[in-house]
């Protein structure tokens, strides 16, 4: 497995976790850009996207240089956050203010998906559940202890 970031410090952090986990012959890290990545055609089965096309605003881009170092037949899985109602408050989790953040609706993005070349064998909208988790974590007290999510 190989993991790729632009931020050279997420790739150290990543390098060091996975060797405190004794999964460095297993898993390898580098640098480099989303919309350019340092692989070859065709080199890869899966690729998965986590968190990384709300900060890419060429969207077609993105999946087309996916598609290129998939084999044929090769899949994508993707976890990403899709534009709802409303308007982005900043900063958000991904972006200190709106010239890095590049939400697409969910027509939209698979709008993208598609114009790339790839076709949705499954969808799932966690946007609910995720709600109510929010809901639930600000309707309590905060958290507290060594093991807190706050």
């Amino acid at each position: 497995m190989t993991g790729v970031d632009l931020s050279p410090d997420f790739i150290e952090a990543a390098t060091y976790l996975t060797a405190r986990c004794r999964l460095s012959d297993r898993v390898a890290f580098q640098v480099g850009d989303a919309l350019h990545l340092p692989f070859e055609h065709a080199a890869f089965d899966a690729v998965f996207l986590q968190h990384d096309a709300m900060n890419i605003e060429d969207r077609s881009a993105l999946y087309a240089e996916v598609r290129r170092v998939l084999v044929p037949g090769g899949r994508l899985a993707t976890y990403d956050l899709v534009r709802g109602e409303g308007e982005v408050v900043y900063p958000v989790p991904w972006a200190r203010n709106a010239s890095t953040s590049f939400l697409l609706s969910e027509a939209d993005t698979r709008t993208a998906l598609e114009q790339a070349g790839f076709r949705a064998v499954l969808w799932i909208d966690e946007t609910e559940p995720v709600l109510d988790w929010f809901k639930a974590v600000l309707a309590g007290p905060p958290p507290s202890g060594p093991n807190s999510v706050w």
